[in-house]
């Protein structure tokens, strides 16, 4: 993908990656599948579709239930978590994981929503999944939980890193004192630091831990 500024202080920029079949899936899970069930162009007198998908396909939010056995299903979060003003912190230049030294000093005290640009941003939207995407490590996941986020949105299909740190990353933020989301696969790129309002509503599936997700920003704000 081309990178370019895509920054409007007046237009909704969509961040979300299109579920398509040539979206990669995360390896073992079930990929998506868009099946015509009836076509009008078969004679049928309506098109009808339906579609097979992980819930965690694309972008999507993870709730405290996918990592955490008690945790809180995504239809249990409160609304007012998926809206409203949200920082954007730009981690391009980092090489590899994340950890509590790059985001020193980047993430404001108080910070409910944040989003992080990493280079992640430059493949989220590619057709092979990346097992070499940059994550955030616990000890930089720990320092978020500090700084009161409760929402993270990440340009990659985890905000952990591949394998058994990615899984120790998810219990530190999702298990935290209060309801947390995260919103991963969301494409950043040409994005600058600073604020902007965000919409990132899940589809409200009864009782389950995520749910695919359609994130929009506005700014950055003055």
């Amino acid at each position: 993908m081309t990178k370019k500024n895509r920054s409007s202080k007046n237009d909704w920029i969509d961040l979300t990656v299109p579920m398509g079949e040539d979206t990669p899936s995360w390896p073992g899970d079930q990929g998506f599948r868009r099946i015509e069930v009836a076509d009008m162009d078969d004679g049928d007198d309506h098109n009808l579709t339906r579609v097979e998908t992980s819930l965690h396909f694309g972008t999507h939010m993870d709730a405290p239930l996918h990592f955490i056995a008690d945790g809180a299903s995504i239809d249990r979060l409160p609304v007012e978590l998926f809206f409203g003003r949200a920082q954007l912190i730009d981690l391009s230049e980092a090489e590899g994981d994340i950890g509590r030294e790059e985001l020193e000093g980047k993430v404001e005290e108080g910070t409910r929503r944040l989003l992080i640009k990493t280079g992640n941003s430059d493949i989220v939207r590619d057709n092979v999944f990346h097992e070499t995407y940059a994550g955030v490590k616990p000890e930089g996941v720990r320092l978020l939980v500090e700084k009161g986020v409760e929402l993270l949105g990440y340009d990659y299909f985890s905000f952990g890193p591949f394998g058994e740190l990615g899984l120790q990353a998810h219990r530190v933020f999702l298990g935290g004192p209060f309801p947390k989301a995260a919103l991963e696969g969301v494409d950043l790129s040409g994005l600058e630091e600073g604020e902007y309002e965000l919409n990132c509503f899940p589809l409200l599936v009864s009782g389950a831990e995520g749910a695919p997700a359609r994130a929009l920003v506005r700014g950055p704000l003055a």
